[in-house]
């Protein structure tokens, strides 16, 4: 039996917890700001939305949003950057000030579970450094 909580249709899980507001399951992402759920009119807000965001979510699992400049989130914010592009996800709130190891195991689970490889990191595209 798994423990992971599977999204519905509906907004809601199949377990008794709800998301976080601006939840988005890994590699499901929408093209709308998960803060004013405005979808992008501009080039530069195209290119705010290319941005992932990993907040605090449900007990240790990151929730991933997107975010319009207005919308995105403030305080300590850190990046993890791929070694062979420089691109990846950006952390906020806790999970960016955060130097415990139960955070980064969550953070390093959330990238495998997308696709990096952590020996670099690495994302998805790279593969393993590689273009």
């Amino acid at each position: 039996m798994s423990n992971r909580i599977e999204p519905r249709t509906d907004g809601t899980s199949t377990g008794s917890r709800r998301r976080p507001a601006g939840y988005q399951a890994p590699g499901q992402f929408t093209t709308v700001c998960a803060g004013c759920r405005r979808a992008p009119v501009t080039a530069a807000e195209v290119a705010d939305l290319s941005t992932v965001w990993l907040l605090p979510g449900l007990g240790d699992v990151p929730a991933a949003a997107r975010f319009c400049r207005a919308c995105a989130p403030r305080g300590p914010i850190a990046e993890v950057a791929c070694a062979a592009c420089g691109d990846g996800p950006l952390l906020a709130g806790d999970l960016a000030a955060a130097a415990d190891l139960a955070t980064t195991a969550a953070i390093d689970a959330w990238l495998v579970e997308t696709g990096w490889r952590p020996a670099g990191p690495w994302c998805p595209d790279c593969r393993g450094g590689r273009r």
